[in-house]
């Protein structure tokens, strides 16, 4: 006996944001629905129409509900759609954020600050204590988490970088979602601790009792953060792989059906090939650009990366650009690896072209990729189903 499982992936054309749907059916029915980051440049505008568009009207008791939500990071166009998505959350929907400290919101920059502040508040409304993915380095690698089964609660409502979530039914996983974090916040917060030590001659007691700080305190403790840190909003983005569960080869399937859809285009596949399959890999505003190191201290992030994600995947069907195609975050060089078939990139046509200077460069067109662009054109909303049946054990 085998199960029949459809994979429905959607971007929607927000412009200058995020807003990225999945759904998981079994035997037609849905039994998941996942979000990957809600923001926009229109004050979260476009994610509200959309919302609307795909779980139905806010006051339908029967609108779809979200299960699990992802928030790459906190700047405000991947995140200020949240007040419009907040009717199709429920209580028991997992949220995943990348690790930070509670008690340094006020230290943050100003667009973190209020990106974390946003996100809680909505949270707290609706009852929700998000999970935290903690940076794990290049070596350590989590047990698999059960997104409707695991004891968010003993594990202090924190998973390590490169722990798959999988959803199963009876007890088989039928999908996996594997978030990685690169930023390690733990030792920039150890030498931050440090330096508070040194410099400003606080007990650990007081940097913990942010309840007490005053203005002066938190001034003085931005001074430090701010004096060696030298990373921006962007550095913990997280990292989101999407994709059948790990050892379910293609021999275990009777048939793998899958339909892009792009303006006019269409391609249909009924086997999988190079440029077609069901995993994705969300990359948020992260960098990733081969052969570049933030500082000597730190080993280049994107091959380390590379060797955590092989562990889980050896291709990937279809990978987003970083940052809105912008050349900072990453290079022809790492968009050129054999890991992914296809790219996507999400941008406003207004965007300047140094913003989305990947997209512009001439050197794109000779990585031999099909590209997608998601823009504010509805006509650049990106769809594709995935078919594919797993053996009943």
């Amino acid at each position: 006996m085998s199960m029949l499982v459809e994979h429905i992936r959607k971007f929607m054309p927000v412009g200058h944001g995020a807003f990225f749907i999945e759904r998981l059916l079994y035997e037609g029915q849905r039994i998941l629905t996942a979000v990957y980051d809600c923001g926009d440049s229109n004050s979260g505008h476009e994610v509200e129409k959309f919302a609307l568009q795909e779980f139905g009207a806010t006051d339908n008791e029967e609108r779809e509900k979200v299960d699990i939500l992802f928030i790459s990071h906190f700047d405000d166009d991947h995140v200020n759609g949240l007040t419009y998505l907040q009717p199709y959350l429920k209580q028991n929907t997992r949220v995943f954020l990348p690790f930070y400290y509670e008690h340094l919101r006020d230290v943050y920059d100003r667009n973190k600050r209020a990106g974390i502040t946003t996100v809680i508040s909505i949270l707290n409304q609706i009852g929700i204590k998000p999970i935290l993915v903690q940076y794990a380095g290049t070596d350590v690698q989590g047990d698999g988490v059960d997104v409707d089964e695991y004891d968010y609660e003993a594990a202090n409502h924190t998973i390590y970088s490169g722990q798959p979530i999988t959803k199963t039914i009876q007890g088989q996983p039928i999908w996996r979602y594997v978030p990685f974090n690169l930023f390690n916040e733990q030792e920039y917060y150890q030498d931050f601790q440090n330096k508070v030590k040194n410099s400003l001659h606080w007990t650990d007691a007081k940097l913990m009792d942010a309840a007490n700080w005053t203005q002066k305190d938190i001034k003085a403790l931005r001074g430090v953060y701010n004096s060696f840190t030298g990373t921006t909003i962007n550095d913990n983005s997280l990292i989101v792989l999407s994709d059948k569960p790990k050892g379910h080869r293609l021999g275990r399937y009777d048939t793998i059906q899958a339909v892009f859809l792009q303006h006019t285009r269409t391609c249909v596949c009924f086997r999988f090939s190079g440029c077609c399959g069901i995993s994705c890999l969300y990359t948020g505003d992260t960098v990733l650009r081969r052969g570049v190191r933030k500082t000597s201290k730190y080993v280049d992030r994107y091959e380390d990366f590379l060797k955590n994600l092989k562990r889980h995947v050896e291709f990937i069907s279809l990978m987003q650009i970083p940052h809105h195609g912008s050349g900072s975050n990453s290079n022809i060089a790492s968009l050129c690896d054999c890991m992914s078939g296809r790219l996507f990139c999400n941008y406003a046509t207004v965007d300047s072209h140094k913003a989305i200077s990947i997209l512009n460069s001439s050197k794109l067109e000779t990585i031999w990729k099909n590209v997608y662009s998601i823009t504010e054109d509805d006509k650049t909303m990106f769809e594709e189903h995935g078919y594919y049946r797993m053996p009943w054990i």
